[in-house]
């Protein structure tokens, strides 16, 4: 920590000085910028009931990551929790605004990540996804969540926050997270790929998230905190951006094929709701029924009760024909 002041009542060393005005403006943005971005797709999710086209690693790694960062900025501005009383409310807020940023990160993954560990569907009848979501889960809060939040307790409490021991463990926290958020979003850009749709994930998420780890950076600098507390956010928007670019170009093209002719098959929606887990072999006719089963499984298929953009663009289900039954859907394939 930089930039410290002394401050009567406070500790011998002084207090960290609490950022201008600016990056406080800034950093409350974030603060509402961070939440707002998790709500789109978490909407999406808790609307569905469906986690399909969520990575269920990206989501593990996100969690482990944000945890971590979560850890590292405790040991990072422990200081400015010292100095609270002494500072008083509102430069304690200031200076620890970074951190309401970092926890709100850290609840938002763990929760999505607890529905994809929860909802997540074998696509076939041999898969170990379910499986593997949830020893992940369950690893993941035994090892993260409470055994680092342990060993930061303890550190702290028995070396102080500056101690050598301390900040070798603060450094290997953030290269975990650096490590974990190198890799966080790579295989959330491969299942989008192959399933060249958004799924449940909200490209009004990624892209909040987006302006959120550029804003993350610029109050980290501002407030002198270590590198390795923000690369992370730099290495994760960048990933981001590659994302974002995906989902447009597959809204592009989604949109042009709406406007072509193609294969329909039909779809009924009664059939369909009385046996999803054998959805996609009863309900469509026609050869096409095994591409879609193969392809996408008949729990992904089935997608948020036929609501559109949750279900792979190659068997989207677009509106209701008005010249046929109710209980009609079309799905297109290319």
């Amino acid at each position: 920590m930089t930039n410290l002041i002394p401050i009567e009542g406070g500790p011998p060393g002084g207090c960290p000085k609490p950022p201008d005005l600016f990056p406080t403006i800034v950093g409350i943005i974030i603060v509402l910028g961070t939440q707002i971005s998790f709500i789109f797709t978490e909407v999406n999710i808790l609307r569905s009931r469906s986690v399909v086209g969520l990575s269920t690693f990206t989501f593990l790694t996100a969690a482990i990551s944000n945890t971590v960062s979560l850890y590292a900025g405790v040991i990072d501005n422990w200081l400015a929790f010292e100095c609270c009383l002494a500072e008083g409310p509102w430069a304690c807020a200031r200076n620890l605004i970074i951190m309401v940023q970092f926890g709100l990160s850290f609840l938002n993954y763990l929760f999505i990540f607890t529905l994809v560990a929860a909802w997540i569907k074998n696509p076939k009848p041999d898969s170990k996804d379910r499986f593997i979501a949830r020893l992940s889960y369950v690893i993941y809060s035994l090892w993260f969540i409470i055994g680092a939040g342990l060993f930061c307790g303890y550190f702290v409490w028995a070396y102080g926050y500056d101690g050598d021991i301390t900040q070798l463990f603060f450094k290997v926290l953030n290269y975990i997270a650096l490590a974990t958020v190198v890799l966080q979003w790579v295989p959330q850009i491969w299942t989008t790929w192959q399933l060249k749709s958004s799924g449940s994930l909200s490209i009004f998420t990624l892209i909040l998230n987006m302006i959120g780890c550029a804003a993350v950076i610029f109050v980290s600098i501002s407030s002198g905190n270590s590198a390795l507390l923000w690369v992370p956010y730099a290495a994760s928007g960048a990933q981001q951006v590659v994302l974002v670019a995906m989902l447009v170009l597959f809204w592009i093209r989604d949109r042009a094929t709406k406007k072509n002719t193609g294969a329909y098959v039909a779809v009924n929606v009664n059939t369909a709701a009385q046996d999803e887990d054998d959805m996609a072999t009863k309900s469509l006719m026609g050869s096409s029924s095994d591409q879609l089963y193969d392809s996408d499984s008949s729990d992904r298929a089935r997608g948020a009760s036929f609501s559109g953009d949750e279900l792979t663009p190659a068997y989207k289900f677009y509106a209701t024909n008005s010249s046929v039954p109710a209980t009609t859907t079309y799905a297109r394939y290319n």
